[in-house]
């Protein structure tokens, strides 16, 4: 890193250690890293460690037990008594891509609505009667157990005992929406539960910065990355690839993903595996037979070693295959590696011409992150693309696939200003879209498209759906925390009753002139839903000429925060505050 970067360290203060974890809540597989920080620890100490032997079942154990993460799938008995993790049976009807089924349907990218996986994972918890939330908090509990449960057997419980908690929950990519429902996921999970040591400390952090921040303790000595240079995190993953560039001293946003993950990948091997094997032959062998080949012969050797060498590799089948072993050639798996791995080079191109467009040349590095991140495939076909015009790192073993989890146990560390303050050069200061929301108005002629114009019943008057009131502008400095305050008001006709609720739809939109209606490239980040204080019955009667209807007055108070907007409803009668909504922001 360049000379005059660093900020002077402070002597750390006087306070109780901290036990810090990291729980990377992936969309196929979860990790979980933690440190323990004490007052005067050295900066070169500092490496989180990452927790491991996950229970399993007797036909997914090799090379599982100590495996660094562990799959996001949890299953309900018929009693009720949860499996999770390797330990689900093989033919067990099990929850997939859970963090996705938290979230609506419209704040959804659309190749997360198609997804198998996720239809799938939405009728077993209509099947369960259980919801997303409570799904999973049952997960978390069964991961933030059996992580406490390993710190201890290394520290010691009367040590983890003594400790105050800090908590760094990353969000993943392409997962917009209502933070607020991870938040009660881990209330759920018994995460928050009130400790003697003092208050647990939940933060979130976006999953591209986290593999960022867990690069950076290895980039301080490099003499080829200055100030003002850029380089990029490409996060192949388990459904998604997403890639996110930054600059030394400022952060540019997470812009583009797509459905290339190394699920897909995983799909594609099977079925090539099912065809070499004969169907008479692969229909001889039972849910667990054909895990027990994805995983030991696929996952943990051809998966990533495969290259572009002559080499044969040999898949044994089980007996009652009644079929000898699979010779597969590397000529004969290169199209199954080649078409996912195209698209993440497609991706990874986009976002080049990208910067160079912004900067006039290309990023230094590109960083290989997640799952499919450590194959060495991947890597060979990306340096064939790219020449030397920028270097591609990636790290022995499975340090990509845990950056996430490390890096969000790093930045919580940051911020407790006890070591690391180096890394404070992936602050952030401009917002990269502009944020708004939906409002409807008294329809206008001369302003309004007549495509809006609906009749409202309760106020028997035309009013304009779908308008946009934007409150931060791309570009707009945010560097400060801030606070913004805006009026709302909502009303129902004289036969409603009960308890009502307004609906708001939180927009961004990357235009640098965004629209003042719902059109063209306007995304949904998430709904607020604002309760009335009181039954709508008892809310203030409005007679307006031939219109009588019941009217309400609030405020929505935006707090900009980091990188992170909270919503909060302020009642006009007590000037009482409720947290309706957390979202992450993109920053550059």
């Amino acid at each position: 890193m360049a000379t005059g970067m660093k900020r002077k360290r402070e002597d750390p203060p006087s306070v109780t250690p901290r036990l810090v974890i990291g729980i990377d809540l992936g969309t196929t597989f979860s990790g979980v890293s933690w440190l323990v920080c004490q007052p005067g620890s050295g900066i070169s100490s500092i490496q989180p460690e990452i927790v491991s032997l996950w229970p399993t079942s007797p036909d997914n154990r090799r090379k599982n037990s100590d495996c660094p993460k562990v799959p996001t799938k949890i299953h309900y008995g018929k009693h009720g008594e949860i499996s999770w993790g390797f330990k689900i049976p093989a033919d067990a009807e099990a929850i997939e891509c859970l963090g996705l089924v938290l979230f609506d349907d419209e704040c959804l990218p659309s190749f997360f609505q198609q997804s198998i996986h996720i239809q799938k994972a939405k009728k077993l918890l209509y099947k369960l009667e259980k919801t997303g939330i409570q799904v999973i908090g049952d997960y978390l509990k069964m991961l933030w157990d059996h992580s406490l449960e390993q710190i201890r057997n290394e520290v010691g419980s009367t040590h983890v005992d003594r400790m105050t908690f800090e908590v760094v929950l990353v969000v993943p990519p392409g997962r917009p929406g209502d933070i607020n429902r991870i938040r009660e996921a881990a209330e759920h999970a018994g995460i928050l539960n009130h400790r003697t040591t003092g208050e647990t400390t939940l933060t979130l952090i976006p999953q591209s910065r986290a593999a960022a921040l867990a690069y950076m303790p290895n980039s301080e000595h490099r003499g080829d990355l200055q100030v003002g240079d850029s380089f990029v995190v490409l996060n192949a993953g388990g459904i998604i690839a997403g890639v996110a560039s930054y600059k030394v001293t400022k952060l540019e946003p997470f812009s583009i993903s797509a459905p290339c993950g190394a699920t897909s990948l995983d799909q594609e091997f099977e079925a090539l595996l099912k065809h070499a094997t004969g169907e008479e032959s692969w229909n001889k062998m039972n849910a667990s037979d054909i895990r027990k080949l994805m995983n030991n012969e696929w996952e943990h050797e051809i998966k990533g070693t495969f290259s572009k060498s002559d080499e044969t590799y040999v898949v044994e089948l089980p007996s009652r295959a009644n079929s000898e072993a699979i010779h597969l050639q590397s000529i004969d798996l290169q199209p199954t590696f080649d078409h996912i791995v195209s698209q993440i080079a497609k991706l990874l191109h986009k976002q080049i011409l990208s910067i160079k467009r912004q900067t006039s040349q290309p990023p230094k590095l590109v960083i290989l992150v997640g799952g499919f991140g450590r194959s060495a495939y991947l890597l060979q076909y990306l340096r064939g693309i790219l020449h030397s015009q920028t270097s591609i790192l990636q790290a022995r073993g499975d340090k990509p696939w845990t950056a996430a989890c490390r890096g969000a146990t790093l930045s919580r560390v940051t911020q407790l200003n006890w070591a690391r303050q180096d890394i404070d050069i992936l602050q952030s200061e401009t917002a990269r879209c502009s944020y708004g929301w939906t409002s409807d108005e008294v329809f206008d002629a001369k302003v309004h498209d007549m495509k809006d114009r609906v009749w409202n019943e309760a106020n028997r008057e035309w009013h304009a759906q779908k308008q946009i009131k934007w409150f931060i502008r791309q570009g707009e400095d945010i560097s400060q925390k801030k606070t913004l305050i805006f009026n709302r008001w909502h009303s129902w006709n004289m036969q409603t009753q009960g308890w009502g609720t307004s609906i708001i739809q939180v927009l961004a939109c990357d235009d640098p002139n965004p629209p003042s209606r719902k059109q063209g490239n306007i995304r949904c980040l998430g709904l607020i839903h604002a309760r009335t204080p009181k039954p709508v019955e008892k809310l203030p009667r409005v007679d307006d000429g031939p219109a009588s209807y019941r009217h309400w007055d609030f405020k929505v108070k935006v707090v900009i925060s980091r990188a992170w907007l909270d919503f909060f409803l302020v009642s006009d009668e007590k000037q009482e505050e409720k947290l309706l909504m957390t979202l992450p922001m993109g920053l550059k």
